[in-house]
């Protein structure tokens, strides 16, 4: 909200309320010219729409980029997973050209790295280090645990995760 006041024509801005005590402890008790009061109030009214707009337009942004932070979350979690499968179903070779190859299958996991590929982009960049930590995790996890990973659980899950849509009102 906006204050002011009018004083001999003048329009005083109101911004504490000592401000607006002091204000109101100097006023004679007369009616200030209405086209002095009209101005003031059509100046306050534009301050306020004005102040309003802006606030509007900034969480507009806040709330955009929660929405975009969601989504490169989600992103993540994906790329993060489905680089942990493919180190998993062979160390030794390039992941993009491990994936390529999956993609190539039937069943759930085919698809589900197909629709990855979709949201990711193929081929995807990992960077040396991504694919360096992957291979540390997979090679350090029990035997058990690295046959759980090829499933395509985790990446399923990704797929699924509910940040993604976020995508849709971006």
């Amino acid at each position: 909200s906006v204050a002011c006041g009018v004083d001999e024509g003048r329009i005083l801005p109101v911004e504490t309320y000592d401000q607006r005590q002091q204000y109101l402890q100097a006023w004679d008790g007369t009616a200030p010219d209405v086209s002095h009061w009209k101005r003031a109030y059509e100046q306050a009214l534009q301050q306020a729409t004005t102040f309003a707009q802006n606030m509007y337009e900034q969480i507009q942004q806040r709330w955009r980029e929660g929405l975009r932070l969601q989504v490169e979350a989600a992103r993540y979690r994906l790329q993060r997973e489905l680089l942990r499968l493919l180190c998993a179903v062979d160390m030794n070779r390039s992941p993009n050209q491990v994936w390529q190859m999956l993609m190539q299958e039937t069943g759930a996991r085919a698809d589900w790295l197909r629709e990855a590929a979709q949201r990711l982009g193929y081929p995807y960049g990992w960077s040396e280090q991504q694919i360096a930590d992957a291979r540390r995790y997979v090679r350090d996890l029990p035997e058990r645990s690295r046959e759980t990973l090829r499933l395509g659980a985790g990446v399923q899950a990704a797929l699924q995760d509910p940040r993604w849509r976020a995508q849709q009102t971006l």
